[in-house]
């Protein structure tokens, strides 16, 4: 008898296998190309860069209209001294004060600076043959600039001859306040803010045009560099340095005062 010789044919799933995986690799390519190519958001009415930048600008005009809506006081304090003939305190200091708060450390340093000066004068003049007046007086300026607000406060104090009249002393301190943190700034500050970063070199040749056009030196003599301890103010958004004679020129200039 034969043997029957039967042989099983079994259905192959390879091709399967294969289709399923380049389904899935041509499917994946399609959407990352999809997603790759798709345009930026639109916004109905606007572009968004536009709505964007409006909404910094917002931001800007509110922080401007916040910081110029504090209340800011400045009074007179008034201190008049007739204690030595030989001289006569004629005093008036400022009292700051910002929001209803006063500005306790400033408005000290301001009255210990000036009665701190007139007391050792006073003490020291008793036996002087004139008679003289120690004259104390203040302006004071409020800029906004970039959202930041200075009190600007300038004290003079000058020292004549009840006689004759004329001023035997003069000097000009600075006080610069911002007035959203209460406290004092500096020149370098300052500056920045309203020159930006090239502002050593634009004030450097501020003061050199200003000396050498009023001949009060020479081009060549200039050798001036800013320290950051001058004193200055801000006027009608303009910053203005303040040198002593003997600071920079020969003493018979006086004060010098300089808009950069």
């Amino acid at each position: 008898m034969e043997t029957m010789r039967y042989q099983e044919n079994r259905k192959s799933y390879k091709g399967i296998i294969i289709g399923f995986f380049l389904f899935v690799i041509i499917g994946g390519t399609l959407i990352y190309l999809g997603i790759k190519e798709e345009g930026e958001p639109t916004v109905i009415g606007g572009n968004v860069n536009d709505e964007v930048n409006s909404l910094v600008d917002t931001e800007k005009v509110n922080s401007n209209i916040e910081v110029a809506s504090l209340v800011v006081n400045v009074t007179d304090k008034i201190i008049k001294d007739s204690e030595n003939k030989k001289l006569i305190g004629n005093m008036t200091l400022p009292q700051i004060s910002v929001a209803s708060e006063e500005l306790k450390e400033i408005n000290d340093e301001i009255y210990n600076n000036y009665y701190e000066r007139f007391s050792n004068l006073k003490s020291s003049m008793e036996k002087a043959e004139n008679k003289f007046n120690f004259n104390v007086s203040y302006e004071n300026y409020d800029n906004v600039q970039s959202g930041r607000r200075i009190l600007s406060i300038v004290v003079r104090q000058e020292i004549v001859d009840a006689s004759s009249k004329k001023k035997t002393n003069e000097n000009v301190t600075t006080y610069n306040i911002d007035v959203a943190k209460k406290e004092a700034v500096k020149l370098n500050e300052i500056l920045l803010l309203y020159y930006g970063a090239d502002y050593k070199a634009i004030a450097k040749n501020k003061i050199k045009d200003y000396l050498v056009s009023n001949k009060m030196i020479k081009e060549e003599e200039f050798t001036y560099a800013i320290t950051g301890l001058e004193n200055f103010y801000i006027k009608d958004s303009k910053v203005h340095m303040i040198f002593n004679s003997e600071e920079i020129v020969n003493s018979k200039y006086g004060i010098i005062d300089i808009t950069i």
